[in-house]
């Protein structure tokens, strides 16, 4: 059997402030979210080389207000952001790391590569 490893990446949007900011609740919610989606993704082997870039926006309490993909992205395969997005629909977010320094907190890129 073949293993695979699944690579995707968050980015945060906003603005960083110079100023030091508490990096491990940030680095928290992302672990969370990474082993949350990875544990779902079964079919991995049938979207390799294939790569989706989807924005997600939660609420204040973790609830899923959008996810979509980002129209940026001109090398979004359709079939691998449906799946992306039928993955973040059923996960269970973390509420967003209360900072004050990072505008639009709630809102990141989840970058599916398999």
């Amino acid at each position: 059997m073949k293993k695979y490893i699944f690579l995707f990446s968050f980015l945060l949007s906003g603005y960083l402030s110079a100023a030091p900011i508490d990096n491990n609740s940030v680095i928290n919610f992302v672990e969370q979210i990474k082993k949350s989606i990875s544990s779902s993704f079964y079919e991995k082997e049938n979207y390799k080389g294939k790569e989706c870039l989807i924005k997600v926006t939660l609420s204040d309490d973790g609830r899923l207000i959008s996810a979509v993909p980002d129209e940026r992205n001109t090398k979004n395969d359709k079939s691998l952001c449906d799946i992306g997005i039928e993955i973040i629909k059923e996960t269970k977010f973390p509420s967003p790391p209360e900072n004050k320094k990072i505008s639009n907190k709630n809102t990141f890129y989840i970058d599916f590569r398999p």
